[in-house]
């Protein structure tokens, strides 16, 4: 790593600016500067085969869940009306016509955008960071990982959050070409990221706040760690970039919430002073609880723990192969010998921890507080980019005197990846669960005759990232069932939200698919109990190979994945069972 010495050197013996047109370069040296910091390496296809591949050990999962979540079965269920209606009001019009055109098209298009939109961002940060100069070909590569993988943002398979992951994507692409731009020069550099990082940040609000990002990583790239006044005073040369967050939010006014959504996403003097509370209590949860949870689940059982270990000595290998043959075409080392630049390494932790806050700060400041559980997760979507540099110059700092602190890094990827594994194996549990529901609703009697009813889930365990299911999931259940949308069921331990929920309906009923329905008050009890079918590991992988290879061998099996049973409130007698595969 360049010294602090070496770094005020270079910040004053050249020019970091020059008088310019829009088309020129930043710096004196531009490019060349860019080539001799390490920017172009031998390695760099190797670097990016290892992203794409370690990002898609970790969420190649996606792609094969079938299954919807959350507010999906809404936004799958509503007619081309009420979701043309729905997102005008949300203040998202162009919302609706894209998700009539990608639900034609099927839940697994979905999620392919899904998958390759993170992937895009991911590269795309990789990409970027090779524009700064101050860090080593190593750490991009470390940086980019660790914001591939970071275990946050379990909700990004949920269709109804494609928007976020086309914007996460759109942005990252944006911010590359920006960093283009200032080494390169071009007009068309500089408009293409202009409305690509505008375009992001007006679909997704969140990111109005990253936009700040653009100026503060001007700052950070040309300031050499100390021209800082400098660097500030050279602003002026992209107006354009400051403006945008004041001009997208101008513009976001022409089309604010109203209707249902009146209040969404509002801002509250009492969050904005509870803000910098929050933004603390995110950093435990979104954070350090993040990587607590992927330790545990990593290292507690023993199939998981030799998943760890070999999958830490692979990409252990891997990375000192990568580092290896970079020190041998670029000499540069992430993990050198000798006492490390402690006050590089603490403006880089001070500068991940702003990208944090300015990742949390727009969910805080309405009111929402990131999180690992159930649809909070969502929340999480900014989160990686800082938690990765506070990671990377923490782990420097600690471990830049030995050498093998490389695989230190490779345990935390290796159990970040397991962590996203499970966790979209959770998914897939939780998908299978429903399977076995649709099939044990569309031949229960009792509900088929019956109208509204207590749901005692007793199979929690097969629920992704303890979520819990929604009084409009049931409803998207039944109407896919049956075809109608007269049928309401809520969880039995949900029972004090009933007030809540009949004047949500009698707003409007159909945006919750209970457009045909009548009453309220559930006079029966929905039991759901796990079945005789586990799913364990080994099953659910059987499952899922018999789901594309065998499909009676899966209609058996799907069905013995939970039991049902219906009896009458509060009575515990049952009217009716589905234990068995109907004749």
């Amino acid at each position: 790593m360049t010294g602090s010495a070496n770094t005020h050197r270079m910040a004053t013996t050249r020019s970091l600016f020059r008088r310019r047109t829009s088309g020129e370069p930043f710096t004196t040296e531009g490019t060349a500067e860019y080539k001799s910091q390490g920017g172009i390496s031998q390695s760099q296809p190797l670097a990016l085969a290892i992203l794409v591949f370690l990002y898609s050990l970790s969420y190649f999962l996606l792609l094969l869940n079938h299954g919807v979540f959350w507010d999906d079965w809404i936004w799958m269920h509503l007619d081309r009306g009420s979701l043309l209606q729905m997102t005008e009001q949300i203040g998202y019009p162009l919302l609706g016509p894209l998700h009539l055109v990608l639900r034609h098209m099927g839940v697994e298009t979905y999620r392919w955008i899904i998958f390759l939109s993170y992937l895009a961002a991911s590269v795309a940060v990789f990409k970027t960071l090779r524009h700064l100069p101050k860090l080593d070909s190593q750490k991009r590569l470390y940086l980019a990982l660790l914001f591939a993988v970071f275990p946050v943002n379990s909700a990004r398979i949920a269709v109804s959050d494609i928007h976020y992951a086309i914007a996460y994507g759109v942005f990252f692409v944006g911010l590359w070409l920006f960093s283009e731009f200032t080494d390169r020069g071009g007009v068309w550099l500089r408009l293409s990221s202009l409305l690509l990082i505008g375009s992001a940040s007006y679909f997704v609000n969140s990111l109005l706040f990253f936009c700040l990002l653009v100026p503060v990583l001007f700052l950070y790239v040309r300031s050499g760690y100390s021209s800082v006044h400098a660097a500030v005073s050279r602003l002026k040369q992209i107006p354009d970039f400051i403006l945008l967050p004041p001009v997208v939010f101008a513009l976001k006014q022409l089309s604010k919430p109203f209707g249902l959504y009146t209040h969404y996403n509002k801002v509250s003097l009492h969050y904005v002073a509870h803000s910098p509370l929050a933004i603390g209590a995110a950093l435990y949860r979104s954070f350090l609880q993040v990587i607590a949870h992927a330790v545990r689940v990593s290292l507690t059982a023993w199939p998981a723990l030799a998943a760890t270990i070999f999958l830490t000595l692979c990409i252990g290998w891997i990375l000192s192969g990568s580092l290896a043959a970079d020190a041998h075409s670029s000499r540069a080392q992430v993990v050198t010998q000798g006492t490390p630049d402690v006050r590089t390494c603490l403006i880089n932790l001070l500068f991940g921890a702003l990208i944090f806050a300015l990742g949390v700060m727009p969910y805080v400041l309405v009111g929402k507080y990131p999180s690992l559980s159930d649809w909070n997760s969502r929340h999480q979507l900014l989160i990686p980019l800082g938690a990765a540099w506070m990671l990377v110059y923490g782990l420097d700092l600690l471990f830049a005197r030995w050498r093998a602190g490389v695989y230190v890094l490779a345990a935390l990827i290796a159990m970040f990846i397991l962590n996203n594994i499970d966790n979209l194996a959770q998914f897939q549990k939780d998908t299978y669960k429903q399977d076995s529901l649709l099939r044990h609703f569309a031949n229960d009697p009792a509900i088929r005759q019956g109208t509204s009813f207590f749901v005692d889930d007793q199979a929690h365990s097969l629920d992704a990232n303890q979520r819990k299911y929604r009084f409009y999931e049931y409803a998207g259940m039944f109407d896919e069932v049956f075809g109608e949308q007269s049928r309401f069921a809520i969880g039995l331990n949900d029972t004090g939200s009933l007030k809540e929920v009949t004047g949500i309906l009698s707003t409007c009923s159909s945006c919750y698919l209970l457009g045909q329905f009548k009453g309220l008050q559930p006079d029966q009890v929905i039991h759901v109990s796990p079945g005789p079918y586990p799913l364990d590991a080994a099953h659910l992988v059987r499952l899922m190979i018999d789901e594309r290879t065998n499909a009676p061998r899966y209609e058996q099996e799907i069905w013995n994945v939970v039991r049902v049973q219906v009896a009458a409130y509060p009575a515990a007698a049952p009217l009716s069972g589905t234990r068995s595969l109907p004749e």
